[in-house]
C-alpha cells in the first residue's frame, strides 16, 4: 500500500502490466489489500490479460495519466461470447478508486471493466478503438455506493461506448457529460 508507480513502460507483459491486489494471510482467512497507491504516467502496451490490474479490497487508488492500448487476452481468458478477454484496466470487488486523464485504446475487449465494483470515479479519460468502452457489472453479494463516469470521450469503441447491467433502481452507475461521438444517444 502507498506506492508510487510512476514513468515506466511496460511492454509485452504474458499476463498484466501493473498488479494491485491482495494476499492471503498465511494460516488465516483474513487479507492484505493494496490500498491507496498511485499509478501514474506510464505506458501500458501488449499485455497479455489486462493493461492494470486493480482486484479486491484494494481500494483508495489513483490511477491517472497512464496510456494503456494493445492489450490482446490470453488463452485462460477464454469467453464465450467475445473470443480472448483484454482489458486495458479492470477492477475486481475494489471501491473508492479514481480514474483520470488516461488514454486506454486498441484492447482486445474492454477499455475499463468493473466487476463488483463501486464508489470509483472515471473521468477525463480518451477510451476508443476497444470492443466496449467501459463494461460496469454489478454483483449481488455487495453493497452499492455509485460509481461516477463523467467528462470521458469515447468513439471508436466497436459494440459499445459504455454497457451496465446496473438498473436505475440501484442507483448504482452515474454517467454525465461524456462524449460518444454524437449529440444523439441512440448511438451509444
Amino acid at each position: 500500500s502507498s506506492n508510487n508507480v510512476k514513468d515506466n513502460t511496460i511492454t509485452g507483459s504474458a499476463r498484466y502490466g501493473i498488479v494491485l491486489d491482495y494476499n492471503p494471510l498465511e494460516g488465516d482467512q483474513g487479507t492484505i489489500p493494496s490500498t491507496a497507491n498511485t499509478i501514474s504516467g506510464n505506458t501500458i502496451t501488449l499485455s497479455g490479460r489486462d493493461g492494470i490490474y486493480i482486484g479486491r479490497e484494494s481500494d483508495d487508488n489513483i490511477i491517472t495519466t497512464n496510456t494503456v492500448s494493445g492489450t490482446v487476452g490470453t488463452d485462460e481468458t477464454l469467453v464465450t461470447d467475445n473470443g480472448l478477454e483484454g482489458n486495458g484496466i479492470y477492477f475486481w470487488k475494489s471501491s473508492g478508486n479514481t480514474v483520470t486523464n488516461n488514454t486506454i485504446s486498441d484492447n482486445n475487449t474492454n477499455g475499463i471493466e468493473m466487476m463488483g465494483s463501486n464508489n470509483n470515479t472515471i473521468t477525463g479519460n480518451s477510451i476508443t478503438g476497444n470492443k466496449i468502452g467501459l463494461l460496469a457489472r454489478r454483483s449481488d453479494s455487495f453493497v452499492f455506493f455509485p460509481n461516477t463516469f463523467s467528462g470521458n470521450t469515447l468513439t471508436g469503441n466497436t459494440e459499445y461506448a459504455v454497457s451496465t447491467n446496473f438498473t436505475e433502481s440501484d442507483g448504482s452507475f452515474i454517467a454525465t457529460s461524456n462524449w460518444w461521438g454524437s449529440a444523439d444517444y441512440q448511438t451509444i
